[in-house]
């Protein structure tokens, strides 16, 4: 009679599914990693927006004065445009102010007289000169949403709002179209990029110098008021007793808040 021999060899394992805790250690530093990578990268993208948005500032300031310089005239306000370039633009009023579409459109036929002079390159589409339009008729920035257009303070002889921190003459807005209007004064920039720009090209004070901010109404989508962009204002009201506070940009802020005014003249 044969006896049965029990096997003594370990019984089989089975086949494991599902990851270990070193495996899940390193898909997530692996998701980190790529991550990090991403956020670096908009991070890299947009301080090149902002370096970009610095140039054309400049740019423009520079476009804005050799014009003065060869034409004695504002582009947009030159009472005689239509007799260097017949046909082709509307003349200002020559009353030494760039006035916003609301009063003749000086705004968007400065850029139209600058590429008729052959200063810029921007072709705007115009007429219409009193409705705004980003890439239409106001050349667009690299920012979202963001262009450019020139305007005077005082904005004209019976605007409301004569001067900005006690700071009068011919500046340039970067800023967004407004919501309820379709003029280009809403807000462009947050806070702390609004900061960056105006450290890079003035004295990175919102209230001094030739860079400074202010924000529109309360119409603009958002509902951004001037808190929002720089610590401590509280209107739109911007006498000149208010350039010696102390002001600092809200940075802590990360909605769009802000617009800029730069002073070329």
């Amino acid at each position: 009679m044969k006896t049965r021999r029990i096997s003594s060899s370990p019984p089989r394992s089975f086949n494991r599914s599902g990851f270990t805790l070193i495996e899940l250690s390193l898909v997530l530093v692996i998701i980190s990693m790529i991550t990090g990578a991403i956020i670096g990268g908009q991070a890299l993208i947009q301080q090149a927006r902002l370096q970009k948005l610095i140039a054309q500032i400049k740019s423009y300031e520079t476009a804005f004065n050799v014009f003065f310089d060869k034409y004695n005239a504002y582009p947009g306000d030159m009472p005689n445009a239509t007799a260097y370039w017949p046909g082709q633009t509307q003349n200002g009023n020559g009353n030494g102010l760039i006035e916003d579409g609301s009063v003749g459109g000086e705004d968007v036929a400065a850029f139209e007289h600058l590429y008729l002079a052959g200063i810029t390159p921007f072709k705007p589409k115009t007429p219409p000169y009193t409705t705004e339009t980003i890439g239409g008729n106001l050349p667009r920035g690299p920012l979202d949403a963001q262009g450019y257009r020139f305007e005077s303070l005082p904005c004209s002889p019976s605007c409301p709002m004569s001067d900005l921190y006690g700071r009068t003459g011919v500046s340039l807005i970067v800023g967004s179209l407004q919501v309820d209007d379709s003029d280009l004064f809403g807000p462009a920039l947050t806070s702390a990029d609004a900061a960056i720009v105006d450290k890079k090209i003035d004295d990175g004070a919102p209230n001094r110098g030739k860079l400074l901010a202010e924000e529109d109404y309360a119409s603009v989508a958002g509902g951004v008021d001037w808190g929002d962009c720089v610590l401590g204002r509280t209107g739109q009201n911007t006498p000149a007793t208010l350039l010696t506070q102390a002001y600092k940009y809200n940075t802590l802020n990360t909605k769009i808040s802000c617009t800029l005014r730069y002073f070329v003249r």
